[in-house]
């Protein structure tokens, strides 16, 4: 499955915030257009950043940058961006799954703030989807530990079993919940967006 990039285009006119949704299935490609309601907390230097890192490849070095730059701007729109640039780009090889979970649930509940409805469905599909990979490597991690170490209490296969079982049932909650935004939103693109990570997803369970 090629990488997705799910994008919000939006424009200042007053104090109309006019929003038009852009969603393009290409390898680590996503257009950067989205300019912050409020000026003021605009992050020129920031935003011309992330226009130069855009257009490269997903690698360790540029995924880098963007989390400096994320972890460095006050501006919540960049801060979004980042978090849907980063979406697509994972690759459960290289990047810490804590990590992407602390970044969406900030940009979940900062494009909730703002009203973005299609940019926070997106969000918290991949919130579902990192949600996903962690159980999966938890659940290889266990099972490897089953093999090697006969003499796991009862008590802790218990709370681990329940940890899995955690992850599994909020990843589908994101799932289900990121799918009813997306038809809140009438964005026919965002519901694309999550049914790709659905299925993308579907593949580690």
């Amino acid at each position: 499955i090629e990488s997705s990039a799910f994008v919000t285009d939006s424009t200042v006119q007053g104090d109309l915030n006019v929003e038009r949704n852009t969603f393009i299935f290409a390898p680590h490609i996503a257009l950067l257009r989205e300019k912050p309601t409020n000026a003021v907390q605009r992050d020129e230097i920031g935003w011309k950043q992330v226009e130069q890192i855009m257009p490269r490849a997903g690698t360790p070095e540029n995924k880098n940058q963007l989390l400096r730059i994320y972890n460095e701007t006050k501006d919540e729109s960049l801060k979004i961006r980042i978090a849907l640039i980063l979406g697509p780009w994972f690759l459960p090889t290289e990047d810490i799954l804590f990590q992407l979970l602390d970044i969406t649930n900030e940009t979940i509940h900062l494009a909730g703030k703002r009203n973005e409805k299609s940019s926070q469905a997106a969000l918290t599909a991949y919130k579902a989807k990192y949600l996903v990979f962690l159980w999966a490597q938890e659940n290889q991690n266990y099972n490897y530990a089953l093999i090697r170490e006969s003499t796991l209490s009862g008590g802790i296969k218990t709370w681990i079993t329940r940890e899995m079982d955690y992850k599994d049932e909020l990843a589908q909650r994101c799932f289900k919940e990121a799918e009813q935004m997306a038809i809140e939103s009438k964005d026919y693109q965002a519901q694309a967006a999550v049914y790709l990570e659905k299925a993308m997803a579907a593949e580690q369970m």
